[in-house]
């Protein structure tokens, strides 16, 4: 645990094969105010890469959360051994619970996350959820998958294949790929519906 006055990275939640999500805080020490949401690939300890996202609520709420319940935590054992206090004893067990729950179990991705998270690892090579992104990713990941599934399936157009059912193993995870980013883009009742056709085919395969 690092004591500083200046910008630090807290709030790490969402971890999944070396990708977590983490937010930089101004501290004086305690965190201050949260400042921008960043998705970080460790997979290259020597080359960490980090990808500014959108805020994601749940690594700004550990990261004021989890510094000051543990040393609260640290603070009343002390003063309840020291003291022999019963109620300061119970405060500090139920601290120290809270300090446990937002350090281990906290923010740890979703079955469905987990779902959509290996999806795009294996598309686009990094363990994320499409909503995460800001608009500009969004689209830059959507073409993308355009350009993979043009290039796979001898170009064709992936909507036309989803609108009339020329649906098949193969080309399911791109199609959902494509559908999460193009729903993200365009929420309109049409595309919505396009994506969960595309989910719905993508569980089907045991996914």
């Amino acid at each position: 645990m690092i004591f500083t006055i200046g910008t630090i990275a807290l709030g790490q939640v969402k971890r999944y094969n070396k990708f977590y999500i983490e937010t930089r805080f101004f501290t004086a020490p305690f965190p201050i105010k949260a400042k921008e949401t960043l998705l970080v690939d460790a997979t290259d300890p020597n080359h960490v890469k980090k990808h500014l996202i959108r805020r994601h609520r749940q690594s700004v709420i550990a990261g004021f959360i989890r510094m000051p319940a543990i040393m609260a935590a640290v603070v009343l054992i002390l003063l309840a051994g020291e003291r022999q206090s019963i109620p300061l004893a119970g405060c500090a067990a139920g601290i120290s619970l809270i300090a446990i729950y937002f350090q281990c179990f906290y923010g740890r991705p979703t079955a469905d996350e987990k779902r959509e998270m290996l999806l795009l690892g294996k598309l686009a090579g990094i363990y994320a959820v499409a909503a995460w992104f800001e608009t500009t990713e969004c689209e830059e990941f959507y073409e993308e998958l355009v350009h993979q599934y043009r290039s796979k399936f001898a170009g064709a157009d992936w909507k036309m294949d989803l609108l009339h059912q020329q649906v098949r193993a193969a080309n399911i995870p791109l199609l959902y790929g494509l559908t999460l980013f193009n729903a993200l883009l365009d929420p309109s009742p049409g595309n919505i519906d396009l994506r969960n056709k595309a989910q719905q085919h993508y569980a089907a395969l045991g996914y």
